[in-house]
């Protein structure tokens, strides 16, 4: 098994477990609260990463960047919310269809050619 199959295996795992504590979570705490601490232990395990691999921070494209942040937030938090009153089996196959719009976005807005099979509504 290759080095890449066993790390989006275990990015797999993490990302479940996380949706389990959030479901647990949601009961007593606000979407809000769970995302930001979410957010801000995620951005402090990123600095600390960065730095060990002396990684700087990209001075480059900053709109950008900041548009991907408030649209990954804005996801985050909609998929803590939807765990909140849905059952977590449900929410994890629908979050699951990121992958669908990525096709059909890169598809129209960077003109990318699709997969042979693949077909868009």
């Amino acid at each position: 098994m290759s080095r890449g199959v066993i790390y989006a295996i275990l990015s797999a795992l993490a990302f479940s477990i996380q949706n389990v504590i959030v479901k647990e979570l949601s009961y007593t705490t606000s979407t809000g609260e769970i995302a930001f601490f979410r957010g801000f232990l995620s951005a402090l395990l990123i600095l600390g990463l960065m730095r060990i691999q002396h990684v700087h921070l990209s001075k480059r494209d900053i709109p950008t960047l900041t548009l991907r942040g408030v649209l990954g937030g804005i996801g985050m938090i909609c998929i803590f919310y939807a765990l909140r009153g849905m059952p977590l089996a449900d929410v994890s196959i629908i979050s699951q269809l990121s992958a669908f719009f990525v096709m059909l976005f890169a598809a129209i807005f960077l003109k990318e050619v699709l997969p042979p099979g693949s077909k868009l509504p």
